[in-house]
């Protein structure tokens, strides 16, 4: 006599959640930023299901889930804590929570500037009016300009660079474009232009200055 044994393996209906952008993963929960949209990725089994899974939050005046057009798309509405019941039909194992922390963004002065070569430029970070940038980390891979642990941009080379500034122990990265050049042009407000050259053998400011005095 043939006995057929259905063996159940949990693993095969587990259900996952994982941060997918504008979101990171802490031991206290999911972060966002107020202000951004984030998504989840849902995953049952180890097979995306994000598409047909359900997500209720607990208070939907902090943190709200897209059930019907983009699933798991969340909005960052307001600051706090708040918690995100995941359900999925394949989850035999039951529903997930998911803590979501939903914090105020850092917002960066000049989210991208030009420079001068042998010029510097203070990258200056703010968080509710308050100034963090001595909590922030600063980086860069390229050799067009450097940039050291208090956000001071140097220009190195003439180009185009990108700067790193990481907030919340280095998690969160923004992205800074960096452009530059070795002359700039400007016109006052008469329409008289003076033009700023570099040499670049010597890396030195040749300044050609009108009897404007527009450039001191």
């Amino acid at each position: 006599r043939l006995i057929t044994v259905n063996v159940y393996d949990p693993e095969n209906h587990k259900i996952t959640c994982l941060p997918k952008s504008n979101m990171y993963e802490t031991e206290d929960g999911f972060v966002m930023y107020k202000g951004e949209t984030g998504n989840i990725t849902v995953l049952v089994g180890g097979v995306e299901k994000t598409a047909s899974g359900v997500y209720t939050p607990a208070d939907e005046t902090i943190v709200k889930v897209d059930n019907e057009n983009e699933h798991g798309k969340m909005y960052a509405l307001e600051i706090g804590t708040t918690s995100i019941n995941l359900h999925h039909e394949e989850a035999l194992e039951g529903d997930v929570k998911v803590n979501v922390i939903v914090k105020p963004k850092p917002e960066i002065e000049e989210d991208s500037f030009e420079m001068l070569i042998g010029n510097d430029r203070q990258i200056v970070v703010n968080l509710n009016g308050n100034t963090v940038t001595a909590d922030c980390t600063f980086t860069t891979e390229s050799d067009i300009v450097t940039v050291d642990n208090n956000g001071k941009v140097t220009a190195k080379g003439v180009g185009t660079a990108t700067v790193y500034a990481n907030y919340d122990d280095g998690i969160r990265v923004h992205k800074i474009p960096v452009t530059v050049n070795n002359s700039k042009t400007l016109t006052n407000d008469q329409g008289v232009s003076s033009t700023l050259l570099i040499d670049e053998e010597r890396q030195q400011m040749l300044t050609i200055l009108m009897d404007t005095g527009m450039i001191e």
